[in-house]
């Protein structure tokens, strides 16, 4: 296919506006459909390659209809990406059905409650159009609060509640509420998968019983008319839309008869909640992976992996080789599976060599601060001035016993937890 070869990027580039980002998108475009085997029967088709949007796929439609690409359409093909890019905005949609829906006569947002578009959404996504207007609102840390107080006001004393993601992190406002929850009674840690299994959207009724929170978290919010709708379940996770509570003057909770009329009617504010199932010796793992940051969070699977170790949600794990397995049959093909730290975020860290961090410090700025307070050590051990770098706030880092996923001396940041 030539409709996007070099006459397209040679007029972008000689032209007086030249515009640096069309020309390395035209030439990704370009790579994609050389690289694909299959024939290309249409722009929509198109764009399931990786580089191919919706500019660039419209322009394969009128290769493919014979017609010269004109270069006065090209606002109008702007105005279909930024409907496109606004439609994205709800829940669950992503840019291939947002563009199927521009193609079938979508305008806006409003216009996808019109029955004629319903056969372009899924279950999850008609949530997502229901409450869209609403999941553009911040949610601020009063809210979040509101939220968490009222699962533990009507879900069994036994679980630990705790508000994590952008609350943890400091955040004033963020866009979802993101919730662990913890039972004395649910202890047991998944290994890591060698070959990861995909998730099935499916909930078979032996995973609802055996796990609390579809057995006894949801139901019971479901019942208290906290949770709206929901968008997916799991046995170890729940997401969906919930109705922010709100008290009477006596201090109380509304009843539930008027949450549901509000539900109903689609009253009041409602909000993205996410709420996660840990086991209990996972509760410091769960955690640091809830928290994040993202920046934050990859950097300690890479500290991980740097160590010959593997870091999920579970906790930090390290693989030994089938000789040393136990004899009570656990072990896999190639060896068997070790949880060295789970229990807390404390003791992850410190085997990684990172030391603790305060949640609200877990960021980008952290991990560049922590790079260059190592670059002025080395410097400075081989004898080198680098004092016109910035400074650092770091204080010195003990060295390591060498051993991995073994406890190890860490540094400490001034002003925080040791």
């Amino acid at each position: 296919m030539r409709v996007l070869s070099t006459t397209s990027v040679a007029d972008e580039e000689s032209s007086p506006a030249r515009n640096g980002y069309k020309v390395r998108s035209f030439q990704i475009a370009i790579s994609a459909l050389r690289q694909e085997k299959q024939k290309i029967a249409s722009g929509q088709e198109a764009m399931k390659l990786r580089g191919i949007g919706v500019g660039i796929a419209e322009r394969i439609d009128m290769h493919l209809a014979g017609k010269e690409y004109d270069t006065s359409i090209e606002a109008s093909a702007r105005r279909r990406a930024q409907l496109v890019s606004e439609l994205r905005t709800v829940p669950g949609l992503g840019e291939r059905t947002a563009a199927e829906l521009v193609q079938a006569g979508v305008k806006s947002i409003t216009d996808l409650v019109k029955p004629e578009f319903e056969k372009f959404l899924s279950a999850a996504q008609k949530v997502g159009v229901t409450y869209a207007a609403h999941m553009e609102r911040p949610i601020s840390r009063t809210d979040a609060e509101a939220v968490a107080t009222f699962i533990r006001d009507h879900v069994s004393s036994k679980f630990e509640v705790i508000v994590t993601g952008g609350y943890r992190l400091g955040a004033s406002e963020f866009s979802e509420i993101e919730i662990l929850i913890l039972h004395p009674n649910y202890v047991h840690v998944p290994m890591p998968q060698t070959v990861p299994k995909k998730q099935s959207t499916k909930v078979v009724k032996a995973d609802r019983q055996e796990s609390p929170i579809l057995r006894d978290v949801v139901p019971a919010l479901m019942s208290s008319a906290l949770l709206a709708a929901t968008l997916s379940q799991g046995p170890r996770k729940w997401q969906g839309v919930c109705l922010l509570p709100t008290r009477q003057s006596d201090g109380s909770w509304y009843e539930v008869g008027d949450r549901l009329r509000d539900l109903r009617a689609t009253r009041g504010k409602y909000m993205r909640l996410d709420l996660n199932l840990a086991p209990m010796k996972s509760r410091g793992a769960a955690l640091l992976a809830l928290t994040g940051d993202r920046d934050f969070y990859r950097n300690a699977r890479l500290s991980a992996e740097r160590i010959g170790m593997h870091l999920n949600e579970f906790g930090l794990w390290r693989f030994n080789s089938a000789d040393d397995a136990p004899s009570d049959g656990a072990a896999e093909a190639n060896g068997f599976w070790e949880l060295i730290a789970g229990e807390t975020e404390e003791s992850i860290l410190a085997e990684l060599d990172i030391g603790w961090v305060e949640p609200a410090r877990r960021n980008f700025r952290f991990i560049n601060n922590k790079s260059t307070t190592k670059t002025r050590k080395r410097s400075a051990y081989l004898g080198l001035n680098l004092a016109a770098l910035p400074g650092d706030t770091a204080a010195p880092t003990s060295p390591s016993t060498g051993k991995r996923g073994r406890p190890r001396k860490t540094e400490v940041l001034e002003g925080e937890k040791g």
